[in-house]
């Protein structure tokens, strides 16, 4: 602007000094009024004109930028249930944090930095596409050059199977992150898509809590009854989000309770999605969990009532919300039936037991880890367990005849 403001002053005292001597008549007037506008116009142009040649843009260097990129693959709807899907996106967002600001001079992420993206679209198809797209675009969208190492987590077990689609499209050193899964689903997935050494598995097991929480509710029961009370524990409820048709839970919930479960004594399961809905989940059936969750809560209620059924185990996930409502909106704070909530630890009443998995520490660990080592060289599985990376509020009942 400083050449415009230059040039402009000069035009004013040369516009002055030529009016002074043949601005008379109106119609000379006008016409200088055009002729100047148009002058003005034109050095404006030139001023910008002139800086941009001047001053131009900066362009990418070559070498310039994160190394390493992670990508994180959401069921639609999953963002937002203040529990397992989020805790995710938090570890996640931590490693990338600390990675372009180190703390310390030993963290790897001193010297080397991550770019994180997050993949959550309306339905299942587009997210299929859109990490198909990923896996064909290893260029960093920030510097000239591609990514040198990449790795794509996927956050739920049915999501293994779209490996298919590319599988032949990754590098050599891309590697894959599945969660919630065992060592056997590690090594068959990678025998079948052809990605040993790159194909890894993360899970948290919650055997401590689900046995705790059996022990704490038998032993609740039959003080309770020897007061008269007609509670039972010859049916557990246990309300989750996929079938067992559709998804296979490697938290050992399932192993534990049948481990505890005496001679005549059941698990009742409730699930919100088929195995169908797998392959057409989308918000809109996303926003339908927190409905049936809603739906759930009153069964819960209504059991309590007439079968006097006095626990339960929820993990519903984002559809935990839909149980909540219906717990504070009926003014059901104080009831009386107790629930192990998974991967939460907003619960809705004084009875609850929460376990909240710490997804978020597990993979800024395991990142970390992931970092300081060269392709192929993480370990095949890593498994917490012993209440590892657990958190939890349930009794523990030998604390009681201390």
């Amino acid at each position: 602007m400083s050449l415009f403001l230059c040039f402009s002053k000069v035009f004013r005292r040369f516009m002055r000094i030529f009016a002074a001597k043949y601005y008379a008549s109106r119609e000379m007037k006008d016409i200088f009024r055009s002729v100047g506008a148009v002058c003005l116009c034109i050095l404006c142009l030139i001023a910008c004109r002139g800086n941009g040649l001047d001053e131009p843009e900066p362009q990418p260097e070559i070498g310039q930028g994160a190394e390493y990129q992670i990508t994180v693959v959401f069921a639609p709807g999953q963002l937002g249930d203040k529990g397992y899907a989020d805790n995710v996106m938090l570890g996640i967002s931590l490693l990338e944090r600390s990675a372009s600001n180190p703390v310390d001079s030993t963290s790897i992420a001193e010297k080397d930095s991550c770019d994180v993206q997050f993949i959550s679209t309306f339905d299942i198809g587009d997210t299929r596409k859109v990490m198909k797209a990923w896996a064909e675009k290893p260029a960093n969208p920030f510097y000239e050059g591609d990514y040198r190492r990449r790795l794509l987590v996927l956050t739920e077990y049915f999501m293994m199977e779209w490996l298919e689609d590319i599988k032949d499209i990754l590098r050599p050193d891309d590697e894959v992150l599945l969660l919630k899964v065992n060592d056997e689903d590690v090594r068959q997935a990678a025998a079948t898509y052809g990605l040993e050494g790159r194909l890894h598995g993360l899970n948290i097991s919650a055997a401590r809590a689900a046995r705790n929480f059996y022990r704490y509710m038998t032993w609740t029961i039959d003080v309770i009854n020897e007061y008269g009370y007609t509670y039972t524990n010859q049916v557990l409820p246990y309300y989750r989000l996929y079938d067992t048709d559709a998804v296979t839970y490697r938290d050992s919930v399932y192993e534990v309770l049948t481990e505890e479960l005496e001679a005549g004594k059941e698990i009742q399961f409730n699930s919100i999605l088929r195995k169908s809905d797998t392959n057409t989940y989308s918000v809109l059936l996303g926003s339908s969990v927190i409905q049936t969750a809603y739906q759930f809560a009153q069964q819960m209620y209504q059991d309590f009532i007439d079968y006097g059924y006095y626990f339960a185990i929820t993990d519903l996930g984002s559809g935990i919300a839909g149980w909540n409502y219906y717990v504070f909106g009926l003014g059901q704070s104080n009831m009386m039936f107790n629930m192990l909530m998974f991967d939460t630890e907003e619960i809705a009443t004084l009875n609850d037991c929460y376990i909240f998995r710490r997804w978020d520490k597990a993979l800024y660990e395991w990142g970390q880890e992931w970092m300081s080592r060269q392709t192929g060289d993480m370990p095949e599985m890593k498994l917490y367990s012993n209440g590892d990376m657990c958190e939890d509020n349930i009794p523990n009942i030998d604390d009681f005849f201390l």
